[in-house]
């Protein structure tokens, strides 16, 4: 098994040779992603929800959108977290013995009262 995955990723950025500074960017965006640096401007990424508002806005088409591949390390399944779900499957096939254990024990008390009761002689 492989211990990481893939993720595509929608990545903005601004071409600053082709950037006037007009602000268009700035005002358009929902998430305030786009930040002024000097006279031009920057794009946060992590702020950045991809909705292509600023690529609409933009007269000069400084924005470019490159798709990028991320490599992650796919999360490991902690020892303990395995150890607890069987220990929890036990719980619950103790709890489903103690149950029935119990119902059994009710059903008992019931036929012996019945027996009780038409064991009497009626009188």
């Amino acid at each position: 098994m492989r211990n990481y995955f893939v993720e595509k990723l929608l990545v903005y950025f601004i071409a600053e040779e082709i950037c006037t500074g007009c602000g268009r960017c700035v005002q358009v965006c929902p998430n305030h992603a786009i930040l002024w640096a000097g006279e031009k401007v920057q794009i946060q990424p992590a702020l950045c929800h991809q909705c292509g508002r600023c690529l609409e806005a933009c007269p000069n088409h400084a924005i470019i959108v490159r798709a990028e591949a991320l490599q992650k390390a796919r999360p490991a399944v902690p020892e303990a977290a395995t150890a607890a779900a069987c220990e929890v499957e036990t719980l619950r096939a103790s709890r489903k013995q103690l149950l029935l254990t119990r119902m059994l024990d009710g059903l008992i008390g019931v036929a012996d009262l019945l027996a009780e009761h038409f064991s009497k002689p009626e009188q």
